[in-house]
């Protein structure tokens, strides 16, 4: 099956809308600790990290959109930061009010380190989207990313996951114009994708 170009214009427009949450701390809903700790985050502050989390941020407080700030450290490839978080008890499998996991948020920015992190802190590979059932493996596929998906996939994620419109990570390679195409269909069908 081959998705349409407009699908994958669909997918993007919802990840950059997606993307958007994350800049503003103070539209999200953050009493003034959270939003020290979201800022010393975003700046890949450990110093402020440690200090907001002493002055009694918790490290699992959601946004409006759900979203914590483990996922703000991921779409800044903090992975310092992330590492600090994850260690004070930052939950590597939350979900936001769409159903976004950290480690989707890693495989559609390509941020590799931060994957690895997360994996090796036991991030759900199959983890599902509510708004499209879309896996990480598919974000990093509609990225382009070919070391992601390489490292989902070697990590044992679902390589034939379907959204919840039917299609696999293989489906929107082979509609994709991105210059891994190639090398993302040969290692999608390696591992065993039809």
């Amino acid at each position: 099956m081959v998705v349409k170009k407009s699908h994958v214009l669909i997918c993007v427009f919802l990840l950059n809308a997606l993307n958007a949450g994350f800049l503003f701390a103070e539209t999200r809903g953050l009493d003034p600790v959270h939003r020290a700790l979201d800022q010393a985050v975003v700046n890949g502050d450990i110093q402020g990290i440690i200090q907001a989390i002493n002055q009694g941020a918790d490290v699992n407080q959601k946004d409006n959109e759900g979203g914590t700030v483990l996922m703000v450290a991921v779409m800044y490839d903090r992975r310092d930061s992330a590492e600090l978080l994850l260690s004070k008890g930052a939950d590597v499998n939350v979900k936001d009010n769409q159903g976004m996991t950290a480690l989707m948020l890693a495989a559609m920015k390509g941020h590799k380190d931060v994957a690895e992190l997360l994996l090796s802190k036991g991030a759900d590979l199959n983890a599902r989207t509510n708004f499209g059932g879309i896996t990480a493996l598919i974000y990093a596929t509609l990225g382009g990313d070919k070391d992601i998906v390489g490292l989902l996939l070697s990590k044992g994620a679902d390589v034939n996951a379907k959204t919840n419109a039917g299609h696999t990570a293989l489906s929107y390679a082979e509609g994709s114009k991105n210059k891994n195409k190639d090398t993302i269909i040969d290692l999608l069908k390696k591992a065993g994708a039809t």
